[in-house]
């Protein structure tokens, strides 16, 4: 009886574990009744949280495993978000719930490490739980386009553009960009991987298709850069076939930016056309600060005086204004004669500056030691001759490098954009993982 609940006890703590993660992707819409609003997700983390803490801390002095570097840099970074909060006045809900966005983060990260201990469980978040995440994103995301409902709060209310679960559609756009490796990887999960090719072919296309129609500029640039390095992590054939990837990648998206220009104003009435047709605007330098007058602004000049806005907050508060401070910086100087029109919009659009900005250098510093590493970590499991740790690696190496371009496309990515955190897990949990060589046949027999 006794060793029956020694197995059944860590049985229960690794499948919560395993299920705060795959609820994560769907943070604020798996609502549990009867619970004020909370979602499964918040209650495991407040559940969890502190004995997950104690449990990384056993594991660490105990084992030693690999990973610990980019786990701490992140504890580091949640540390200065938790003094930030302590430190800055403003403590009302918002505020509170992008600094628990934080923490709940971190839960993520440390439930994924802890699992990695234990293949099975990593495995069938990929061959599952991540999946069922790129299905339910399709289905809400095609339910969308033919309706222009929307599954919950979307910032185009009433409009035929996919936002799934998320508030934007640049968000959306930037997140296939994001799990798309983890999808062409998705069969080395197997052993038997011929279906699992063949379903991954179809995800592709229907994502691709769900990015387009997202028009986000960022998250189809993001694609290309992940096309670019998936060359790195494969060899022989399979590197040739990346490059002609790469290639068609680029010609295709330039067909279709030259097609909607070829519109004129007509390419204005789609979004998705829209978009696509002012993405040569990217590269045509940096704007003036101020246009002459008459003149229209452009959704790049206004990007660009968001990035002064938030360089000109960073200058000012080298320490930073607080979770979410930037926010609220924003609309102060709307109305108080800001040097830099943004026009009503006030989110920092750039991961990076969001960080600087929020909880200053030493927040940036943190987690920049933190993505890096993992992105490290990612590239070393990428040369395993271990299938899953290998695949697991190729997958984040890809997608995360391709992130640091796609970041700078959504209002903000640390809040309500958890499979961020998700794809860095994944990168995290594959050099974890316990390596596992895959046997090799010779004449019809293993040899090992």
């Amino acid at each position: 009886m006794e060793r029956r609940l020694r197995g059944i006890v860590p049985a229960i703590a690794h499948g919560l574990l395993w299920i705060l993660v795959a609820s994560s992707l769907y943070e604020g819409y798996l609502v549990l009744p009867g619970l004020h609003g909370h979602s499964l997700f918040s209650i495991l983390v407040k559940v969890l949280v502190v004995p997950m803490a104690a449990a990384c801390i056993y594991f660490w002095y105990r084992y030693r495993p690999p990973g610990v570097l980019a786990l701490l840099a992140f504890t580091l970074f949640v540390g200065v978000v938790g003094v930030s909060y302590v430190l800055h006045k403003n403590h009302s809900y918002p505020v509170e719930y992008y600094t628990f966005q934080q923490v709940s983060a971190w839960a993520i990260l440390a439930a994924t490490w802890l699992l990695a201990r234990h293949r099975s469980f990593i495995q069938t978040l990929w061959q599952v739980g991540f999946p069922l995440y790129w299905v339910a994103t399709i289905v809400v995301a095609f339910f969308e386009i033919h309706t222009g409902h929307h599954l919950g709060a979307s910032s185009v209310h009433g409009k035929h553009v996919p936002t799934a679960f998320y508030y934007d559609p640049n968000n959306l756009g930037v997140a296939v960009a994001l799990i798309l490796p983890f999808v062409w990887f998705w069969p080395m999960a197997f052993q038997k991987r011929t279906l699992a090719a063949i379903g991954a072919a179809v995800l592709t296309l229907l994502l691709l298709y769900v990015m387009v129609k997202s028009g986000s500029r960022g998250g189809e640039l993001a694609l290309l850069v992940d096309l670019a390095v998936l060359p790195f992590v494969l060899s022989g054939r399979a590197r040739h076939w990346a490059v002609g990837a790469l290639i068609a990648g680029v010609l295709v998206l330039g067909a279709l930016v030259a097609y909607a220009r070829s519109l004129g104003p007509a390419a204005a009435h789609r979004l998705a056309l829209s978009k696509l047709s002012r993405i040569p605007d990217l590269f045509r330098g940096i704007p003036p600060r101020v246009l002459p007058h008459g003149v229209a602004p452009s959704s790049s000049f206004i990007r660009w005086n968001i990035y002064r806005t938030d360089w000109w907050a960073i200058r000012l508060h080298p320490l930073g204004l607080g979770p979410r401070g930037i926010v609220y910086f924003m609309q102060y100087w709307l109305h108080h004669g800001s040097p830099y029109n943004t026009y009503g919009v006030v989110a920092p659009h750039s991961l990076w500056l969001e960080v600087t900005a929020n909880f200053g250098w030493p927040g940036l510093f943190f987690f920049v030691v933190f993505y890096f590493a993992v992105v490290v970590y990612a590239w070393r499991a990428a040369r395993s001759q271990d299938p899953l740790r290998s695949g697991l690696g190729r997958a984040a190496f890809c997608g995360l490098v391709g992130f640091v371009l796609g970041s700078f496309s959504p209002s903000s990515v640390m809040i309500g954009f958890d499979v961020m955190y998700v794809a860095l897990a994944f990168g995290l949990a594959a050099w974890r993982l316990p390596e596992v060589e895959q046997p090799k046949f010779r004449g019809g027999q293993k040899v090992f």
